[in-house]
């Protein structure tokens, strides 16, 4: 089998900090860009999702590519 990365969101937790932070702030969207990368950030995307709010981490994605495989397990993963 082998996987390879294809593609990826750059710096997915601060962009699910930022989607989360965002909905909820009167901030302009640089200042929330960059608070997004610090600590505080990281404590909004802790908090979001202990709550179950578990939408902001859709923002995030990664792209593999899969070979060697069952054409069963391949069902299973999509």
């Amino acid at each position: 089998m082998r996987v390879e990365l294809i593609a990826h969101t750059p710096e997915p937790e601060r962009v699910a900090a930022f989607s989360a932070m965002l909905s909820h702030s009167r901030k302009d969207k640089e200042n929330l860009w960059k608070e997004a990368a610090l600590e505080k950030g990281r404590e909004i995307l802790r908090k979001v999702m202990e709550m179950g709010h578990l939408s902001v981490i859709e923002h995030i994605s990664f792209t593999f590519y899969v070979e060697g495989i069952s054409r069963v397990c391949s069902h299973q993963l999509v």
